[in-house]
């Protein structure tokens, strides 16, 4: 009798153990559920906030495709115009080169001159603008436009310096057509720069420098020496450029390994919550059992 009582007092001690075990158990699946309610709301939050992003995103380009559909009509209506202009412009020319060649006195030609130095003066640094400015990724952040615009100032300054130094305009022509030459390339760089080329990219500006100096030291050898310093100070400024464009990849794939490390956590969380709700019908389990001894 004493050996029963001694045996029912062991098992009572073993099944409050057990109690225990359980309480921690299911307080510790609490704990989980409440982590992986949070991860949860979280990760929805996000998803809902990238959505809305997107969602303005597209609506915003959306609206810019529909500024640039109507741009390319008024531009193409003005095209035709200056066309129309052309050929008459073209008609009287050939009369107006009669009356000189009949009267070649009649003509001021310093006036002519002085009115297209005036008219040089107005453009401005227009003439050096990309006519075409393609969507670049950097235009999508605030802080990213922000430094873009700091590097583009550098290179306008440079510019602006380096065309001060040509006396000549034949010179300076050539000048003027390297530059929206460069400009140009440049941009096109930029545009198929993707996460995984940064390499390429930097080589390609590099070979452009190169190909701009071969240009101008076969077609000129006078200006070579200011072409060579002035390619000399872009090349740092283009590369700043392609650095600043990649930023923008280097944000995505970062977002992009966040969202893998956030599922391989909701997977783990949830291997160790069926763990836990193993063990917890395991220990259910053994209760029942020693009840059913008793």
């Amino acid at each position: 009798m004493f050996k029963k009582i001694k045996e029912l007092f062991s098992l009572s001690n073993s099944i409050t153990d057990k109690e225990v075990k359980l309480k921690l158990l299911n307080e510790e699946l609490d704990k989980k559920e409440q982590m992986k309610a949070e991860v949860i709301a979280q990760a929805k939050k996000d998803a809902e906030k990238e959505y809305s992003q997107l969602a303005n995103k597209t609506e915003s380009k959306a609206n810019e495709l529909k500024q640039t559909e109507e741009t390319l009509i008024l531009k193409t209506k003005e095209l035709e115009r200056l066309e129309k202009g052309i050929k008459k412009v073209k008609t009287e020319s050939v009369g107006i080169k009669q009356l000189i060649d009949k009267f070649p006195d009649a003509v001021d030609f310093n006036q002519i001159e002085k009115e297209l130095s005036i008219l040089e003066e107005a453009l401005g640094d227009g003439v050096l603008n990309n006519l075409v400015e393609l969507n670049l990724h950097h235009n999508d952040s605030k802080l990213l436009r922000k430094e873009m615009s700091t590097n583009n100032r550098e290179i306008t300054k440079l510019l602006k310096t380096y065309e001060a130094r040509y006396s000549t305009k034949a010179n300076k022509t050539i000048y003027h057509l390297m530059v929206i030459g460069l400009k140009a390339e440049l941009q096109n760089i930029l545009y198929k720069l993707k996460y995984t080329n940064l390499d390429k990219s930097q080589e390609d500006a590099k070979a452009l420098i190169n190909k701009y100096l071969t240009i101008c030291g076969d077609g000129n050898a006078n200006i070579l020496p200011t072409i060579t310093r002035f390619l000399s100070e872009l090349d740092p400024l283009f590369q700043n450029a392609i650095q600043i464009e990649y930023k923008y990849y280097i944000q995505k794939e970062k977002e992009k390994e966040e969202q893998r490390r956030i599922k391989e956590q909701m997977k783990l969380e949830a291997e160790e919550r069926k763990m836990l709700e193993e063990e917890k019908k395991k220990i259910e389990k053994e209760e029942e059992k020693y009840k059913a001894e008793d």
